[in-house]
């Protein structure tokens, strides 16, 4: 949908602003969705965290380290999905250069937002 909304911009002056518009949604939408996932996981797994705490198991760190990094595959295939799609559908810059460094940047933009959460 969201390539369809902004499907092969032509690349003009009169346009500059709705590239930015693209890549601003685009990026918001998917650190909000990292925020708000690690947000409501959370809760859930409060209890045992804590239990596992008291009982000197592990500290903090191991237990963000571990949840952070089994969870990356998954935190990452969906957006790099979504990036592949619709970059090319929306048409803002035909360099393969510049893709892959949005794609980086929009990962980074992931990662950050489930560390709000």
């Amino acid at each position: 949908l969201t390539g369809l909304l902004w499907f092969q911009l032509p690349n003009d002056e009169t346009h500059v602003r709705d590239r930015g518009s693209f890549l601003f949604f685009s990026t918001t939408y998917w650190i909000f969705d990292g925020t708000f996932s690690a947000i409501f996981n959370f809760p859930s797994e409060r209890t045992i965290m804590f239990k596992e705490r008291a009982s000197g198991s592990y500290h903090m760190s191991a237990y963000f380290m571990a949840r952070t990094l089994s969870q990356l595959p998954t935190a990452l295939v969906l957006p790099s999905g979504f990036w592949t799609i619709a970059y090319w559908m929306s048409g803002i810059n035909p360099r393969v250069d510049v893709f892959f460094g949005t794609l980086g940047c929009t990962l980074l933009a992931v990662l950050s937002g489930e560390s709000f959460g």
